[in-house]
């Protein structure tokens, strides 16, 4: 039975109950089929809003590792402050071709024995004995 249709109200010491079909029970059916339509819509938009947020903060830490690889070194707070209110501004995307554009500076990790004009590393693929 539905919460509400369950629910007994007291009035004087007694317990109310509703009789099948009884105008009362129709507005207590209504009300329960409300609440679950309001419930089941907070309930997707808070999924909806806990999913943008997740992306966005793992959109965030892929683009402070690329800042980190490119420049050689860890972001300041004054600099991962710049990337997530310029990653809200500009988005991703425009983003990622700033990060691509710095010049790779010495010590970087991705600057090390490499000319970058030649393009990416090569993968390589460990052999295995089986």
């Amino acid at each position: 039975m539905p919460a509400l249709l369950d629910l007994r109200l007291l009035l004087g010491g007694e317990m109310v109950t509703y009789t099948e079909g009884s105008e009362e029970q129709e507005i207590l059916m209504t009300t329960q089929n409300l609440y679950e339509e309001w419930s089941t819509k907070l309930r997707q938009e808070g999924l909806n809003d806990g999913l943008q947020k997740g992306r966005l903060e793992g959109e965030r830490e892929a683009l402070t590792r690329l800042f980190v690889k490119r420049l050689g070194r860890p972001l300041t707070d004054g600099e991962q402050q710049t990337v997530a209110a310029r990653h809200e501004k500009l988005g991703l995307s425009r983003l990622e071709d700033v990060a691509l554009e710095l010049p790779l500076l010495p010590g970087s990790p991705t600057s090390q024995g490499r000319d970058s004009s030649h393009g990416p590393e090569p993968v390589r693929h460990p052999r295995s004995d089986r």
